[in-house]
């Protein structure tokens, strides 16, 4: 009865293994590491690279990630590698969202076994119709590319285009961009005045050897050196400015206000990601609701900063109100909960089944979200599905197209009426020919009828005629 009793002490005392599986996985991520957009100092990493693009510490951190994410979701990536109606990848269109979104599924794809070509190398059969001369040294490599590569079809949209995962940066809501442009304008002119600023700047520039004056403002200065600093820290073993030197984090903290201030505006930051939340609640929704007729098991939009601030702020992962207070007094070193989305940093939607109920589980590089305030830590704050895709559709406004307007090149489409009267008239001729050539035909029919009839009937009268002369 001892042994009984402390059996069934065992069973009560140790916790019930969850049974969850995580079915579908959508991620947002940032592009990898890139180069600075203003300044480049002839530094040695930005060499043979264009501004604004991704460098090869940024596409390392996009397979790392990939590799990771298909280690923690084994579920999702079922050691195969997914045919296409089981993923989607949407891509911004830049450069370097477009190449980290390749970087990012060969991490997760060269976990699996490389295909290998039917052929030896040097057939026919895998040479290009073009070619004319067979290649002495044909590849020693088996697979279909060096190094395994598996390819994979990527969407996108033009950058001026894009009102899913990047309408901050593309033509599509003009509003948008006028009040965010005040919002940075009027900052500007605070933080210009403050003298205390405006030295701290010019000592930055002075350990770049940067001019003051080749910028119109010290906060777009500011602005400039932070972007350089930033990525100078993560390329460069020896940076002039080290990330623990109060002046990278004055220039780290003006670059990040440029995207920051827009979404301190509580108009701007419903609209923002409205139609990202929209598109992603909807698929949520479509995978619960079709089971599995829905075959999807995962989505990635790889876009910028822009995109992954303002979902942050609206899950609560960043204090907005301490961030502000910390680019209002130009004090970097405020201490505030969550930080600006670094290069490479992700936020993950989970949608998990158990026991025929589904929920929804939010991270930020891997760390759980309470999104929906449940406290419920126990479970690693998932939420009930209807309870999550509620709360995010309740936090933006999904009438952004209303508010937005039409877009920009829309508006500056000039009608020329000297071509339109051009155009009427050549039409106004064009319909007077056919109809002219049509009443032409009618009666050419016509006529030829009427005059076969005749000769018919002239006919039938002499038969008549000569019949009667018989009879």
């Amino acid at each position: 009865s001892i042994l009984l009793s402390l059996l069934l002490c065992t069973l009560i005392t140790v916790p019930v293994l969850s049974r969850e599986e995580v079915i579908y996985l959508v991620e947002v991520s940032r592009h990898g590491a890139r180069t600075p957009t203003a300044f480049h100092f002839d530094q040695p990493w930005t060499q043979g690279i264009d501004k604004e693009d991704v460098t090869p510490v940024g596409l390392r951190q996009h397979y790392t990630l990939g590799r990771e994410i298909r280690k923690k979701y084994p579920g999702v990536f079922p050691g195969r590698r997914l045919m296409g109606d089981e993923y989607y990848i949407r891509s911004s269109g830049t450069s370097r969202t477009f190449k980290s979104a390749v970087a990012h599924m060969q991490g997760i794809w060269e976990h699996y076994e490389k295909l290998e070509l039917p052929f030896p190398n040097g057939d026919d059969r895998i040479s290009s119709i073009e070619e004319t001369t067979r290649d002495p040294n044909p590849p020693e490599y088996k697979t279909p590319l060096q190094n395994g590569l598996l390819v994979s079809p990527i969407h996108t949209e033009s950058l001026d285009e894009d009102d899913l995962i990047a309408l901050s940066l593309s033509d599509m809501c003009q509003p948008f961009k006028i009040q965010a442009t005040s919002l940075i304008s009027n900052f500007a002119a605070k933080v210009n005045a403050n003298s205390h600023f405006v030295n701290k700047v010019k000592q930055v520039a002075n350990i770049y050897g940067v001019d003051p004056a080749t910028r119109s403002s010290m906060f777009d200065l500011c602005v400039d050196l932070g972007d350089f600093a930033i990525q100078d820290v993560r390329h460069n073993p020896s940076p002039k400015l080290s990330q623990s030197d109060p002046l990278f984090r004055l220039v780290q903290t003006c670059f990040n206000a440029r995207t920051f201030l827009p979404y301190t505006d509580n108009n701007l930051l419903r609209i923002g990601v409205a139609n990202l939340v929209d598109d992603i609640t909807s698929k949520l929704s479509s995978r619960v609701t079709y089971g599995t007729n829905d075959k999807m098991r995962y989505n990635l939009y790889m876009s910028h900063d822009h995109v992954l601030l303002p979902l942050l702020l609206l899950a609560g992962a960043i204090d907005r109100d301490c961030h502000l207070d910390r680019l209002s007094k130009v004090d970097p070193d405020l201490q505030c909960q969550g930080e600006y989305p670094d290069t490479a940093s992700s936020l993950f939607f989970e949608l998990v089944s158990e026991s025929s109920e589904n929920y929804v589980r939010l991270l930020y590089n891997f760390e759980p979200i309470d999104f929906c305030g449940l406290g419920n830590s126990d479970t690693t704050f998932r939420c009930p599905i209807d309870n999550f895709t509620t709360k995010w559709r309740q936090a933006v406004d999904l009438n952004w197209r209303k508010w937005c307007g039409s877009p920009n090149y829309v508006k500056n489409i000039e009608i020329d009426t000297r071509n339109v009267w051009k155009s009427r008239a050549v039409s106004l001729i064009v319909a007077s020919s056919v109809l002219f050539g049509l009443i032409v035909f009618v009666a050419i029919t016509l006529a030829v009828k009427a005059s076969r009839r005749r000769v018919l009937l002239a006919k039938k009268n002499a038969s008549l005629t000569d019949y009667s002369l018989v009879g």
